[in-house]
């Protein structure tokens, strides 16, 4: 199986999954799927062999045990797929950008909390001019 074959395939595999997640009512990630889909394919319990083209009951099965998993509730492992996907993708975030946006929220609360004080002051303004 070529590359690009094989990378066509990851991705409709996520695809899937991630649509069949909403349809059960569940909203994930393509990033969470990712990283559920190579938990399931490296777990030798589930019986995968890397080194093998997948046959279309290997996609059906390894879709029915990523959506099995990706469902739990109360699931500690999931819990930790989640987090190690939060961390990853915090990681990913070039340092530069993470200060950007910093800045960004910070300038954001200082604007709503400078407007909410013009605000009441406007407002008790107001209050004085129409009682007296």
């Amino acid at each position: 199986m070529s590359g690009g074959h094989a990378e066509s395939l990851i991705k409709n595999i996520i695809g899937d999954i991630v649509r069949e997640c909403a349809v059960r009512g569940h909203a994930v990630s393509e990033t969470l799927v990712a990283f559920m889909v190579k938990a399931v394919v490296l777990d030798p319990r589930n019986g995968f062999n890397v080194d093998r083209i997948l046959t279309k009951q290997d996609v059906q099965k390894l879709e029915e045990l990523c959506l099995d998993k990706l469902m739990e509730k109360c699931s500690p492992s999931l819990d930790t797929i989640k987090v190690q996907v939060y961390f990853d993708l915090i990681d990913f975030i070039p340092n530069q950008t993470q200060v950007r946006l910093i800045t960004q929220v910070t300038t954001m609360r200082a604007i709503t909390m400078e407007g909410n004080t013009q605000r009441k002051e406007w407002t008790h303004e107001t209050l004085k001019t129409t009682t007296k």
